[in-house]
């Protein structure tokens, strides 16, 4: 299989966030399944490897490497220690001696494509990603089924900014092992960038479909907020409730959410409820009229206007701008109760607001004052018609 690369985009910032995604490490080399008693010529290097391997497996790293360097010293034409001390050098963070080592484990098994990944690997962990582009591909060129392969070549193209080689190489990978948690991750958040809102919505979705995806709470709940989010964007107001619920229920004070999910409840007729969360809003965040002229227009939709009357004027109080959405708010209120001082009281609430000069709803309240003249006008025809009896 051969990957071509294309000229480099402008992706890296978003290649260095999507490298963390994951984390992974090269293949972890088999462990040497001798006891230390042995006693043979070539034992002594066995012997290390064997002390290396269980300070590696008991987390002491450093001591690994001196372990493993041991037994390079006794046998340098040993390709067996090569990945065992680039892998340790890697847990120890000694990046540009790991790349050394697993240069030298190339050289040694050139046909193996787990030496070819793990110096893919070492390149990545250096910001060397169009050396570790190459040595990913090699390793694909020598197995060419290898999902996980297919995933850090996807982290290697984003790295080196080749974000359509990135996509495309993490959907093959999830093509041959779709529960990798990490290809789908990469995926939606590279989705996300791309404002790819319902491709992303299929990828964390299917991270949260996967029993065993090894996810904390705190990213489930991240990944809930992008989804509601996402849903929201997209018009599937119904799907982004629960995930807005969810977030919520963690963080009862996110006021982004709270907006979200009442913005959810209007678009799928559930009034009351939006109301209920932006009397919450008020309570959090008293100080923002914006969420009483928000309330406003609810409680306008449902007719409950004197209630609307006395919320837009709580939040009129602490506008320190001209507040033409206030006015506009009152005026239909006013409209809505009926008769001819009403609607008198109407044209001069969006008289101010034409007066404020915003320019979001100067054309709105200039209409609405010609629309209250020609009510006043109708109510005044209908008592004159009375008078006379009809």
């Amino acid at each position: 299989m051969v990957w071509s690369r294309h000229p480099r985009g402008k992706w890296v910032a978003l290649a260095a966030a999507l490298l963390l995604a994951g984390g992974c490490t090269p293949p972890p080399p088999s462990t040497t399944e001798v006891t230390p008693e042995q006693t043979s010529s070539d034992d002594l290097v066995k012997e290390q490897l064997f002390l290396g391997d269980q300070y590696r497996n008991s987390g002491l790293p450093q001591k690994a490497v001196e372990a493993y360097e041991k037994a390079l010293n006794m046998d340098p034409g040993n390709p067996d220690i090569y990945p065992r001390l680039g892998y340790a050098l890697i847990e120890t963070k000694d990046f540009a001696r790991a790349t050394r080592i697993y240069q030298r484990y190339v050289e040694l098994r050139p046909d193996d494509c787990n030496s070819h990944a793990s110096l893919g690997f070492a390149y990545l962990r250096q910001d060397m990603a169009d050396q570790a582009v190459v040595r990913y591909e090699k390793a694909l060129e020598l197995c060419p089924d290898d999902p996980n392969a297919f995933t850090n070549l996807g982290k290697a193209y984003l790295a080196g900014g080749y974000a359509i080689e990135g996509i495309e190489a993490f959907r093959r990978a999830l093509e041959l092992n779709p529960a990798d948690a990490v290809a789908y991750e990469n995926l939606a958040r590279l989705f996300w960038e791309r404002n790819l809102y319902p491709e992303a919505i299929a990828m964390y979705e299917g991270i949260l479909a996967m029993p065993d995806h090894g996810k904390d709470g705190e990213w489930i709940l991240w990944a809930s907020g992008r989804l509601a989010y996402a849903y929201k964007w997209a018009g599937a107001f119904e799907k982004a409730i629960p995930h807005y619920r969810r977030v919520i229920d963690s963080d009862p004070e996110n006021l982004s959410a709270i907006r979200g999910l009442a913005s959810c409840y209007e678009e799928t007729s559930q009034i009351d409820l939006a109301i209920r969360l932006y009397r919450d809003l008020i309570k959090q965040k008293p100080d923002t009229p914006g969420y009483y002229y928000r309330l406003g227009e609810l409680l306008n939709d449902v007719g409950r206007y004197r209630e609307t009357i006395e919320v837009v004027k709580e939040g009129q109080k602490i506008d320190e701008e001209c507040p033409a959405h206030g006015l506009c708010v009152l005026g239909r209120a006013y409209e809505k109760l009926g008769g001819i001082p009403n609607y008198k009281r109407a044209k001069r609430e969006f008289k101010k607001a034409r007066d404020c000069r915003d320019a979001r709803f100067t054309e709105y309240a200039g209409k609405q004052m010609e629309r209250q003249d020609q009510l006043i006008k109708i109510e005044e025809l209908k008592r004159k018609k009375a008078e006379y009896g009809g």
